[in-house]
């Protein structure tokens, strides 16, 4: 998903003598929460047009210079992002929240990113997190920034990348995203088990939607209810405030989510996903001294 050729086609239609925010460029991609990746490709694409009439929300240029006019907002089609909600919502559809409950073999995947670089890893555990029973690695280019809620975009092509290097199938996968704890019911951990038919849970850091039913006590989970369901579990693994977010990616339930991740945070995150984040980040080291 080329979202460079999409900003073009947006930042080309701002007049001379005029001048848009990067929130009314995300709202005319079609979502606001990309004025952040807006900003970041106009600093770091100097082939975009009008590169020079692009200013933060304060009236603050991004490339230098002056902001001239009064702000533009009139765009016309090119809503990348309403297209991509679209497509999450239809996949959404495709998911199965049944499946096995006893495994054997997890793996957790990471990914880790340097400028329009992918870096990511994949850790094979047994059940229990202890025992490493294979490593594997990818690197790709990536043309998606990063967007809360559009993680998929910019993950999958990384994480399908590492899973086909390893030399067997785990029997559950481990992303470190969202499942259907997201605005659209389908994160990056559903795409990921969608593409590859794997079951899948994801194991988020921060929230991007719904509430606890009250502050999880250390080693404990708690309900995290979207729309008056349940859509997840928030667990809090130590005595540290740091929370985790699990909801099923595909193939696998609730209840079976709740009852496989908490062993595994032995150290805040899944040891799985944790091993396979050391791994990519040190993959990414090892680029940048080279």
């Amino acid at each position: 998903m080329d979202f460079d050729a999409a900003l073009a086609a947006i930042l080309g239609q701002i007049p001379r003598g005029r001048h848009a925010t990067c929130g009314a460029v995300a709202r005319a991609l079609g979502d606001v929460a990309a004025a952040p990746a807006v900003a970041e490709r106009v600093r770091e694409n100097p082939r975009l047009p009008r590169r020079d009439a692009i200013a933060t929300a304060e009236g603050i240029p991004l490339t230098g210079g002056r902001i001239h006019g009064e702000p533009f907002t009139r765009f016309r089609g090119g809503a990348l992002l309403t297209q991509l909600r679209r497509r999450q919502l239809r996949e959404r559809e495709r998911l199965s929240l049944r499946g096995p409950t006893r495994f054997r073999t997890v793996c957790g995947i990471d990914v880790a990113y340097r400028g329009d670089r992918a870096f990511a890893a994949a850790v094979v555990t047994d059940a229990s997190g202890a025992d490493v029973l294979a490593t594997a690695s990818a690197v790709v280019n990536v043309t998606f920034p990063y967007i809360p809620g559009y993680l998929a975009f910019r993950e999958l092509p990384a994480i399908q990348a590492a899973w086909r290097e390893l030399p067997t199938r785990p029997e559950l996968l481990l992303v470190d995203a969202h499942g259907i704890a997201h605005p659209a019911g389908f994160g990056a951990a559903c795409a990921a088990g969608l593409a590859l038919d794997a079951p899948t849970i994801g194991v988020a850091k921060s929230r991007l939607t719904g509430s606890m039913e009250s502050a999880p006590a250390p080693g404990t989970l708690v309900r995290l209810v979207i729309d008056g369901a349940q859509r997840g579990w928030v667990l809090r693994p130590t005595a540290s405030r740091s929370l985790v977010y699990v909801s099923p990616g595909h193939r696998i339930g609730l209840p079976t989510c709740g009852r496989i991740i908490p062993p595994l945070c032995r150290s805040g995150i899944p040891e799985p996903i944790r091993m396979a984040d050391r791994d990519c980040k040190e993959m990414k080291r090892k680029e940048i001294k080279s």
